[in-house]
């Protein structure tokens, strides 16, 4: 199970780009620990969408439009969102 803060866009692609260092062990964790953030999240979304049995917590999501787009992408594990509640 992966949690990624999703409080703005700016949090979900830096917990994304986290994910490429779960996954990969050795000279794959190298490359992953020094690619660019929107390298790294494509890497891990790709990842996402060969592989089964993960899930994925997106939290306190303020927009679900911050989040679309990376849903559609996903299909194969387990997503979950939790929206963030105005005061």
């Amino acid at each position: 199970m992966w949690w990624i803060e999703a409080d703005s866009p700016a949090q979900i692609q830096a917990g994304l780009a986290g994910l490429t260092r779960a996954p990969v062990a050795g000279v794959d964790s190298v490359a992953a620990e020094l690619a660019a953030t929107e390298e790294a999240v494509a890497w891990a979304l790709a990842w996402l969408s060969s592989h089964t049995g993960w899930l994925l917590l997106f939290d306190n999501v303020e927009e679900a439009a911050h989040i679309e787009a990376h849903l559609a992408r996903v299909r194969l594990g387990r997503l979950l969102h939790e929206y963030a509640h105005a005061a």
